[in-house]
């Protein structure tokens, strides 16, 4: 997706319960996020072998949440999760090879 510096765009993926559900899907390698200016984009990005780069300007307000296997952030925009207090403590972990 690329938005030019003058664009602004409002995006919003459905809610259920409060919930976002996906806004952007991809199955490739790579997706790349390219925003102007005061855009508003909300949802899940569900890219989980993807490397995602987000890469927007001042004003511009990204309410996401991401599977993907790398995220890289430039730019001046405003990036939040989705907060859901009752889904319980988020435990992240990296595999490991043991010999």
């Amino acid at each position: 997706m690329n938005f030019t510096n003058s664009a602004t765009a409002r995006l919003s993926a459905p809610t259920v319960n409060g919930v976002p559900q996906t806004l952007i899907y991809a199955m490739g390698n790579t997706v790349s996020i390219q925003g102007g200016t005061n855009s508003n984009l909300s949802g899940l990005v569900y890219a989980p072998n993807a490397a995602v780069t987000l890469n927007n300007g001042t004003g511009t307000t990204l309410t996401m949440d991401f599977v993907a296997q790398t995220l890289n952030v430039s730019g001046g925009a405003a990036l939040n999760s989705y907060s859901i207090s009752s889904l319980g403590t988020l435990n992240l972990s990296v595999a490991k090879l043991v010999e």
